[in-house]
């Protein structure tokens, strides 16, 4: 899949929201459309392949068994089967968008941190991993990652991860799932920590050394893209490029304040259009969007890229 830079798609959630769906109020976030309105995440899996993305992520994120029962009132076996559909929802998607073109596309399967089903904004501190061992949280993750295995996707996206201990956790529960391949993207805080603290750096080394053999990827997403060529300098000085290739999906850059959006998004492309010629040297093979990053967003940086990097 990293063979050649790799187009990742953007921000699923972000861009339901701007197509009139309100899903910030909502614990469940954008995996409650699963349940009440998958069309609207189909659409947008589309829309994400139609602007150039060669790999779009599932909508299960958000998606946990707990989450599912407490909030829709499903039982564990239902529940499963919303993350299933997670994934029947993308390869339709996949397979409509096929019938327009012969580009390879793929469906990563997402899985986010367990501070995502808290639904109390600690994924983006990580301080719950103070209250878990690393045999809960692998036990955590356990339903998620076999339903999405089971379902057919062609990776699993650990994604917005912001401990290094979570991390080491879902990498060594892949462990048994050896035909599958993951890979793991940390949010970071600044240019030198992920959100909860640890050294970048060393988190990409930790995970390399824990599982070289399924871990396909690994990077960053969910952060400040100004904050992305020093992460992935420290990143370089761990583990070599040629090793382990990199990815990234940024947010756009705009600040999250007092429950608003406040900043010019189109600071995601200028960052992106400068800084790409130095992500490239530092190995990076994927590349897309997060928060607030549009299928427009992603049509031109795929257009950019294409016509002017390689």
């Amino acid at each position: 899949m990293f063979e050649k830079v790799t187009i990742i798609d953007g921000g699923l959630a972000s861009t339901i929201q701007l197509n009139g769906f309100d899903v910030d109020s909502d614990p469940l976030w954008s995996a409650k459309l699963l349940h009440e309105n998958p069309d609207a995440i189909y659409d947008v899996h589309l829309e994400f392949l139609e602007a150039g993305a060669d790999v779009i992520i599932t909508g299960s994120y958000q998606a946990s068994i707990e989450g599912f029962q407490k909030y829709l009132k499903l039982s564990k076996e239902d529940a499963m089967k919303l993350i299933e559909k997670s994934v029947i929802i993308a390869r339709k998607a996949q397979k409509d968008y096929r019938n327009q073109t012969d580009r390879e596309t793929y469906v990563a399967g997402s899985a986010g941190p367990y501070g995502a089903c808290l639904s109390d904004g600690s994924e983006y501190s990580g301080t719950y991993v103070n209250d878990l061992s690393e045999e809960e949280l692998m036990e955590w993750h356990k339903p998620r990652v076999e339903t999405l295995i089971s379902s057919g996707i062609d990776i699993i996206a650990f994604e917005t991860f912001p401990a290094l201990k979570e991390a080491i956790a879902v990498l060594k529960l892949m462990k048994n799932y050896p035909n599958c391949k993951c890979w793991v993207c940390f949010s970071c805080k600044d240019n030198n920590k992920t959100n909860y603290g640890d050294d970048f750096g060393d988190a990409v080394k930790q995970c390399y050394l824990e599982n070289p053999d399924q871990l396909q990827a690994i990077g960053i997403n969910c952060t400040n893209p100004s904050y992305l060529t020093e992460l992935l300098s420290q990143a370089a000085k761990e583990v070599s490029p040629q090793k382990l290739p990199r990815i990234v999906y940024p947010n756009s850059g705009e600040i999250w304040t007092e429950k608003k959006w406040s900043g010019n998004n189109n600071n995601f492309l200028e960052v992106v259009k400068t800084d790409f010629p130095k992500w490239l040297n530092y190995g990076v093979k994927g590349i897309g969007g997060c928060c607030r990053v549009t299928p427009h967003h992603i049509q031109e940086i795929s257009g950019h890229i294409k016509k002017n990097l390689l």
